[in-house]
């Protein structure tokens, strides 16, 4: 959105602009505007679950770089063994980020999603699809690695949760903006739709990423879930 905002006022992570009578939310650069048949009444606490969520990633972060790799690996760390001895893993890894780059691209893909939606649906729904996301990725990805032979895989990381806000952000707006690469602009079924193929062929051509395309689908289809079950059932 490349208009002149009348007044923005910021929130800490992000930041609300009005035009007369739209409302527009912003963060990272980017402005989408709210759908005129909604409400602001929930972005007062909007910000409170985001920031919990991002100092929650940021501080297991900083565990992994200051304290006891085998505790983490042991309580952080999705894969089969863990998930066995210590079903929470499941959860906790979705905020597990061992390299800085993995914390900030994943945080960079929440705050493109995550202000518009908490704003929109409330903080429930925003904690249940990242929390609830998180889990099915974890579990998707241990049942795909022992079914492929392959038990002792590891992952981490918050991009299921991240595809789970994603999913279900294409299905509520589907004709959302994003300016995808600096100049390509798509909407947010197509903004979704080249990330996992973009994943899907990094994957075909072997380059040893390590990205869970498996997990990324778990927490996508919760998404995608979540807002056919209880979103759209319930309007």
């Amino acid at each position: 959105c490349r208009q002149s905002l009348v007044s923005v006022t910021s929130y800490g992570v992000f930041s609300l602009g009005k035009q007369g009578s739209r409302t527009f939310v912003g963060a990272m650069g980017t402005w989408v505007e709210l759908p005129a048949a909604k409400t602001l009444e929930n972005v007062g606490n909007a910000e409170q679950d985001l920031q919990v969520i991002l100092g929650a990633n940021v501080l297991v972060w900083l565990a992994w770089q200051l304290g006891s790799e085998a505790s983490m690996q042991k309580h952080f760390t999705v894969n089969n063994a863990n998930a066995r001895r210590r079903p929470y893993t499941l959860l906790t890894g979705a905020f597990s980020h061992i390299h800085p780059v993995h914390l900030l691209n994943n945080i960079h893909a929440l705050m493109q999603v995550a202000p518009l939606i908490q704003a929109v649906l409330g903080r429930g729904h925003f904690g249940l699809l990242y929390l609830g996301g998180g889990v099915l990725s974890s579990l998707v990805s241990v049942v795909y690695h022992r079914a492929t032979g392959d038990p002792n895989t590891s992952s981490i990381g918050a991009s299921g949760a991240v595809y789970s806000l994603l999913a279900c952000n294409s299905l509520l707006f589907p004709h959302q903006l994003y300016s995808y690469w600096g100049g390509i602009t798509l909407t947010a079924p197509q903004f979704l739709f080249v990330k996992v193929a973009l994943e899907c062929l990094d994957v075909a051509i072997g380059t040893q990423s390590g990205i869970d395309v498996w997990g990324h689908a778990g927490g996508a289809i919760f998404g995608a879930l979540y807002y056919t079950c209880m979103l759209n059932f319930k309007s």
